[in-house]
């Protein structure tokens, strides 16, 4: 009969995963991999968003998923991101990254791939400007913590949890 899910709904995760990793860190890349593919332009032209909800350590969670868009082969990666690079809100959200975390921070590469991170350390006026470009379509993607699910009213699709443990140890 008929399965109730797709047993392969995404291409394999180039490299693969790491089969030394504890389970926190080898569900990383395949939550990334799932969240581009869900938020890849689909036939008809709906641009869905998905948020990947963290529960704790954000940064080590997003900076996992810069290295992992660093090393995907670009053309390996799906249609998930579509942002004109001349809007004001785009140019200006970049520069705010720039300013408050610098070039080199996980939150600019990652927002310069088209993923937004948010956390509660996330200045009042970038939280703002990340607000602008998620909800006209720029960034489909999201890593946040509880602060922007429980807080903000955002256009996301899918919501994706890659743990849902909670505890001082990791």
């Amino acid at each position: 009969g008929e399965a109730p899910f797709v047993p392969t709904p995404f291409p394999p995760v180039p490299g693969g995963v790491d089969p030394n990793a504890g389970p926190e860190q080898a569900m990383r890349a395949p939550t990334l991999w799932a969240a581009l593919h869900l938020a890849a332009e689909r036939s008809d032209g709906a641009r869905p968003s998905v948020l990947i909800s963290v529960t704790q350590s954000v940064e080590t969670f997003a900076a996992s998923c810069a290295d992992q868009l660093d090393a995907w082969p670009v053309k390996r990666l799906p249609p998930y991101r579509a942002i004109n690079e001349t809007d004001e809100r785009w140019t200006r959200c970049l520069a705010s990254a720039a300013d408050y975390f610098t070039k080199e921070s996980v939150e600019y590469r990652l927002l310069e791939r088209g993923v937004a991170v948010h956390h509660g350390k996330m200045p009042g006026l970038l939280a703002r400007r990340l607000k602008a470009v998620i909800d006209c379509g720029y960034v489909r993607v999201i890593i946040a913590t509880s602060t922007l699910s429980e807080g903000v009213n955002m256009p996301v699709n899918y919501l994706l949890i890659p743990s849902v443990y909670r505890g001082t140890n990791v």
